[in-house]
């Protein structure tokens, strides 16, 4: 997606379209903290299994939270001009990859991305 956020709806619903009608295989890796700033997301949840769409969630960040650079050598803020704390909040992509059969990792260390690809494509 072009911008970042926490608008998990609006990415599931564009990744729904995106995938169209074809009846290959379909994965969706989504590399997040996993804060969600609503739960709408959640409705989604039964056209992504319709559809076939297995999310890989690879969850980046640590519960205590860290500010997060901006390239300029300051942080990202908010609307308000706060400086935004991004938190890891797993159980949004692991609930995400449970319910479409996908798979979570923890991606704030690394990650054989070419292994949990093939655990899950075998599942």
């Amino acid at each position: 997606l072009p911008e970042g956020g926490s608008d998990y709806r609006a990415m599931l619903d564009t990744s729904i379209q995106a995938f169209g009608t074809s009846n290959a295989d379909r994965y969706l890796i989504v590399l997040s903290d996993g804060e969600s700033t609503e739960e709408s997301w959640k409705e989604v949840l039964p056209a992504l299994k319709a559809k076939g769409i297995r999310v890989i969630g690879l969850g980046i960040g640590t519960s205590a939270g860290a500010f997060i650079p901006d390239g300029a050598g300051a942080f990202v803020k908010d609307e308000r001009g706060a400086v935004v704390l991004s938190r890891l909040n797993a159980s949004t992509l692991q609930e995400l990859a449970q319910t479409t059969a996908g798979a979570y990792a923890d991606a704030s260390t690394w990650v054989d991305l070419p292994a949990l690809l093939r655990r899950t494509v075998e599942a």
